[in-house]
């Protein structure tokens, strides 16, 4: 297995160096008349959100003397997890990545170290904000969400991201690090086209690279998906294929990377049902209710099998529904089976949000070509949507039009849950 050479630029530290300062930062009790700017991706936490946050922070930390006293340095940027310790485990892809570029998933840093941070005050179980001064950089979203948004939503001044615009944080963008608002297939390929006329491949190390590749190889299908592959996508990959290249690394084998962290991202098996719901889920309050969405990189029939059964899965996903206090949870499957690339959509309402979830299938179904899930054996569409049940209402779908992903699904359901 390839792993990265030497750090090509004596004035800056090595990654696994700058993570390691990085947590020092945010550790710190001094007060240095520079305001630490957290960079932090959305709270799916998936490969991109992670590698653009650490990317971002890398390349914008002062390249002259990044390991100088934090008093001394004109900015501290601390790349930030949007998940808690324990759950970096559940990602297989990312630890893939850290193996390639040197250095240990255990070197990210997370909410967690933040809680745990003088930035946060906890009492009897309630998170507050302390007088410390913060910036906050989004990458991979544009809105800042759950405790994060209630307690730093107010310091956000960058964003740099790829979904649907929120209109946010506008003028403090404007004052601050900017807003950068791109269709692309990978937030890392707006990260790398952002910042890489700052600096030529030759300043830069090769866990550079691997960082930046592995995020947009996912996300765009080796460059092959028609839908989601753009030109910045493209050229990001030449940057940072060139960086290896001027390091005299020969292992450019950009569709085996990309089915070597493909193969990783799929593997599931080591993983409890609630790990593999949790593993890539978002949420967002809208209209005074609350939206849940996990993607699964398995069809349905995978975690029907994992759990036993069809009711039993039920039972998991009412339980999640439940620590999680939706309304409204949607479960998003992707699969590729005999008949080419499939999507299915799970979606659970409870009381509150049934009337959004009907909705959402009068306005939404002939949009993405929903049609009726056949299910797994006799009976199991009926246990799975729990017919005749009064308190539960659930649907199952294959969906048709396999081109809307996330990006576009949590949009109309979060448009369902804001009228009325």
């Amino acid at each position: 297995m390839s792993t990265a050479a030497p750090n090509a630029d004596p004035g800056r530290l090595p990654l696994k160096g700058f993570l390691a300062q990085a947590r020092k930062d945010l550790m710190s009790l001094e007060e240095t008349g520079v305001p630490r700017t957290l960079v932090v991706g959305n709270e799916s936490a998936d490969l991109d959100s992670i590698c653009s946050a650490v990317l971002l922070a890398y390349l914008k930390s002062n390249p002259s003397s990044p390991s100088s006293p934090p008093s001394s340095r004109q900015n501290i940027y601390i790349p930030l997890c949007n998940l808690e310790r324990g759950d970096l485990r559940v990602r297989r892809e990312l630890i893939h990545v850290c193996q390639r570029a040197g250095f240990e998933v255990e070197d990210f840093l997370t909410l967690t170290e933040l809680w745990e941070s003088p930035l946060v005050l906890i009492e009897d179980g309630k998170k507050d904000r302390t007088e410390m001064d913060t910036r906050w950089i989004l990458v991979d979203h544009n809105a800042m969400t759950g405790d994060l948004g209630r307690l730093f939503g107010g310091s956000v001044r960058g964003v740099v991201d790829h979904h649907v615009d929120e209109g946010l944080y506008v003028k403090e963008c404007e004052e601050g690090e900017g807003r950068v608002l791109e269709t692309v297939g990978s937030c890392a390929s707006l990260v790398v086209e952002t910042l890489r006329s700052d600096f030529n491949s030759e300043s830069l190390a090769p866990e550079i690279a691997y960082l930046g590749l592995a995020p947009i190889l996912v996300d765009t299908n080796a460059l092959k998906s028609k839908d989601k592959t753009t030109d910045t996508d493209r050229g990001a990959v030449a940057f940072l294929e060139d960086l290896l290249r001027r390091h005299d690394i020969e292992d450019l084998d950009r569709k085996g990377h990309y089915e070597e962290l493909r193969e990783a991202k799929e593997d599931l098996d080591s993983l409890t049902v609630e790990e593999i719901v949790r593993k890539d889920y978002k949420e967002w309050d809208e209209g005074g209710l609350r939206l849940g969405m996990s993607t699964v990189v398995k069809p349905l029939s995978y975690l029907i099998q994992r759990s036993g059964s069809p009711s039993a899965l039920l039972d998991a996903t009412s339980s999640y529904i439940k620590s999680k206090n939706l309304d409204l949870f949607a479960i998003m499957t992707t699969s590729h089976g005999s008949g080419g690339f499939q999507r299915e959509l799970l979606l659970e309402a409870g009381e509150r949000g049934r009337e959004a979830a009907e909705r959402f299938c009068r306005g939404g179904g002939e949009g993405l070509k929903l049609v009726r899930w056949k299910g797994e054996g006799e009976g199991s569409v009926a246990m799975m949507e729990r017919e005749g049940d009064e308190k539960a209402w659930r649907r199952v779908w294959v969906q048709g039009d396999t081109r809307k992903s996330r990006k576009q699904v949590a949009p109309m359901l979060r448009g369902a849950l804001g009228r009325k």
